[in-house]
């Protein structure tokens, strides 16, 4: 037979409600009896029944995590620290995989919504997602990172990311470098689209090379970097340097110059943007625009739960953090 909090108030001799106080984290109970109300639980191993709570409270303390891509490695490293900051905050996570599919992304809203959950976290957002913009009908409490939607009203922790590529653009600039092309991402995202757009104001202000050729989509993804960076290097007049929209696909450009015979940085630079784990291996050490994915990933774990969850203000939760060049081996 499973221990209730009747027969934990029995043991301790204390009040049924003395008992609820202290399970739900209650200030109003002095530690003594907290301490040995916990310690009688444990010894009787008590098990708390979520069902019964969830219902009385009308919270299940779970959230939902949506990310695109669990193989991309900035996704695996800022998954895993949400969940273990949502963890200490007294929340579980159900972490949803949609390999980029906007058709799985709606599966998975569905079916954290008829698990109860008490909102969602995006990893990854389309700039014009409904299906996302729709959940604050339904009261739904959700947050983006690293991506945010067009409509303002939006939660969302992001980076200011016209910044970023300046702050890249200006550091080849002062380096030598006149003729700088980019991969840019799909424009369905607001960073490919903010990314793209501080090149083109950077690349203005300096009244660089123009030439359209210089612009490639990559998609964000590596393979087709690798093949956007031989046409690049193919070209009758190449440049002399590269600035990719996301890690991935400068490792892709990376791993294209070196196996075309090419010397970085001595014939090539090549600049990253968000700075994932791997950027800073002993054997890539590539220079890249930090979005400060550990930072990211906290603050929208403790943003959400303790800003959005409690509807602390009416205000959205909207925040641009800066970001940071950090300057490694594959520039000159």
């Amino acid at each position: 037979m499973d221990v209730t909090i009747k027969d934990i108030a029995e043991v301790a001799g204390v009040s049924v409600a003395t008992v609820s106080r202290v399970l739900n984290n209650k200030d109003n109970v002095r530690k003594e009896t907290k301490d040995k109300v916990m310690d009688i639980a444990k010894e009787l191993n008590y098990q708390a029944d979520f069902n019964a709570r969830s219902l009385k409270t009308n919270k299940t303390h779970t959230l939902g995590l949506i990310i695109p891509d669990l193989t991309n490695p900035f996704y695996a490293q800022t998954s895993s620290i949400i969940e273990n900051v949502v963890h200490d905050l007294g929340y579980s996570t159900i972490i949803c995989n949609t390999n980029n599919q906007p058709k799985l992304q709606d599966e998975y809203i569905n079916i954290l919504r008829q698990r109860r959950v008490d909102g969602i976290i995006f990893g990854s957002a389309r700039i014009d997602d409904k299906s996302i913009t729709d959940l604050k009908t339904k009261n739904v409490p959700y947050i983006t990172y690293h991506r945010c939607l067009k409509k303002g009203d939006t939660n969302y922790i992001t980076t200011d990311d016209v910044k970023g590529i300046k702050q890249a653009v200006d550091y080849l600039v002062s380096c030598g470098h006149k003729k700088i092309a980019f991969l840019s991402g799909p424009r369905i995202y607001s960073t490919s689209i903010e990314r793209l757009r501080g090149f083109l104001q950077a690349r203005k202000e300096y009244n660089l090379d123009f030439d359209p050729d210089l612009i490639r989509d990559g998609e964000f993804v590596e393979e087709k970097a690798w093949e956007e960076t031989q046409n690049l290097i193919n070209l009758t007049d190449p440049p002399t340097a590269i600035i990719a929209a996301n890690d991935i696909m400068a490792l892709g450009a990376l791993d294209c110059c070196i196996k075309s015979g090419l010397s970085v940085p001595q014939d090539i630079s090549i600049i990253g943007y968000d700075d994932i784990y791997i950027s800073s291996h002993a054997r890539i050490q590539l220079t890249t625009v930090s979005v400060h994915p550990e930072k990211i990933a906290r603050k929208t774990a403790e943003l959400f739960v303790k800003k959005v969850l409690t509807k602390e203000n009416s205000e959205s939760v909207q925040l641009r953090l800066d970001p940071k060049l950090i300057i490694r081996n594959t520039t000159a």
